[in-house]
């Protein structure tokens, strides 16, 4: 679709209140319907597409969800008693999502869709205690899943190339299986603790498949070359030895600044984050 024809679009939409546009910075199932959300067979419900604020993606074929206004953001309301499911839409008016940048929803479950491709900073609550991601996503960007302390297990896809820092910290994650696919993953280093699975004290299972070739996000040199464990942390880690060992025999090699810079920009930036 031209550049033109989407502008033309969008603001017919802005005229009729139906949709916000908005920045978002670098790094750091369809809903329809009114401002309301439309709600599906029990406490499910499908967030309406005129209740999110989006950008343009680089080649403005599809957006990047900035933000979410709608009723279920009310902690007055939902902190205390949360829907059951959110699900976020795959569309809006008529552009595929592929990325998102949440505001908190109070779910206790929130359903990512297929076609997106990025999610990044702070988007969850931490009373969300089930998350469903798509095949299609390729990078969990930083600070994430941060202190989503509900949330136990996650089902991470294969092609899932990039774990950000503290994307899982101090969340309530019991076990964690790495995709073969993963290539880059948040790095402690001798002076930061932004592992991307820093303080998750409860973590016991980690699983990491044979042959897996992981990079440091903030190492320095490239070719410098780090045990698993600068990426993982918590008490469950630091009292068991198999644990110990298993991050310890595993390593990290850095790919170097130019590789993962154009990773990174293949991942988040090119989808508007």
């Amino acid at each position: 679709m031209k550049a033109t024809k989407i502008i033309a679009v969008l603001a017919v939409a802005l005229v009729a209140g139906t949709m916000g546009l908005t920045s978002c910075s670098k790094g750091n199932g369809d809903g329809k319907g009114s401002s309301a959300a439309k709600k599906g067979k029990g406490k499910s419900v499908v967030l309406a597409e005129s209740d999110f604020q989006v950008k343009f993606t680089e080649d403005e074929s599809g957006v990047c969800i900035t933000e979410y206004t709608g009723e279920y953001s009310d902690y007055k309301k939902y902190g205390e008693n949360p829907i059951d499911e959110a699900v976020f839409p795959s569309t809006v008016q008529g552009l595929p999502v592929k990325a998102i940048r949440l505001s908190y929803v109070f779910a206790k479950s929130i359903v990512i869709p297929e076609g997106v491709e990025a999610i990044c900073k702070y988007g969850f609550w931490t009373g969300t205690s089930s998350v469903t991601l798509p095949s299609t996503l390729k990078g969990i960007g930083n600070n994430t899943f941060e202190n989503v302390t509900n949330l136990k297990e996650i089902n991470l896809p294969e092609g899932l190339l990039w774990i950000g820092c503290h994307a899982f910290s101090k969340s309530g994650l019991t076990s964690v299986t790495l995709p073969k696919s993963l290539r880059v993953i948040g790095y402690s280093g001798s002076n930061y603790d932004s592992g991307a699975f820093y303080y998750c004290d409860s973590l016991e299972e980690i699983n990491i498949p044979d042959g897996i070739e992981l990079s440091g996000q903030y190492m320095w040199n490239k070719g410098d070359e780090k045990p698993l464990s600068e990426c993982f942390s918590g008490e469950k880690i630091k009292s068991s030895l198999a644990l110990q060992k298993l991050l310890k025999e595993h390593k990290i090699k850095f790919m170097g600044n130019s590789e993962t810079d154009k990773l990174e920009d293949e991942i988040f930036t090119k989808n508007g984050l």
